[in-house]
């Protein structure tokens, strides 16, 4: 199963799930830009003409039309990879007991050394009382070692966009 993603204006990613109604397309606002994205998960090519395909290595619960997301993007060194992906697996399934998680993805770029850790929250607030638990604390300084970093790591959020507000 892939994952795939695109960002630009809410108008322009509206009018893309006008054109695909057939496909369950995500829409989730930027908290901090003014711009969007649009996620879906399916088998084929990619029906956005800039975007990204991911792998999806692990799925836990499935995505809501509402919430909090929030990207971890994580540039991963190659031999370190398969550790990574040990770890977050057992990350993930942690995090999925917590209250107000919605759900979790890692995701791999088809091309490149690239992860994104994407989970789902009912909110803000429950992302960031997660954030200050003493389990949080724990696995970041377990999982989360800067030396399987390739690169630097950077976090998105976004709220997911809901038509009917």
């Amino acid at each position: 199963m892939k994952a795939f993603m695109t960002i630009g204006t809410l108008s322009f990613l509206q009018q893309l799930t006008k054109k695909h109604p057939s496909t369950n397309i995500y829409l989730m606002n930027h908290t901090e830009e003014n711009s969007s994205l649009a996620y879906y998960e399916g088998i084929g090519k990619n029906i956005f003409t800039a975007g990204k395909t991911y792998d999806i290595l692990l799925t836990t619960k499935e995505l809501r039309e509402s919430g909090f997301v929030i990207m971890h993007n994580i540039p991963i060194t190659k031999e370190n990879q398969p550790i990574f992906e040990e770890r977050m697996e057992k990350a993930l399934n942690t995090i999925e007991k917590i209250p107000g998680f919605y759900a979790g993805r890692l995701l791999k770029h088809i091309k490149k050394h690239h992860y994104v850790v994407l989970t789902q929250w009912a909110s803000l607030h429950d992302f960031d009382r997660w954030k200050t638990s003493d389990t949080f604390i724990a696995l970041s300084t377990k999982h989360m070692q800067p030396a399987y970093f390739a690169s630097r790591a950077f976090t998105t959020s976004y709220i997911m966009y809901d038509e009917n507000e």
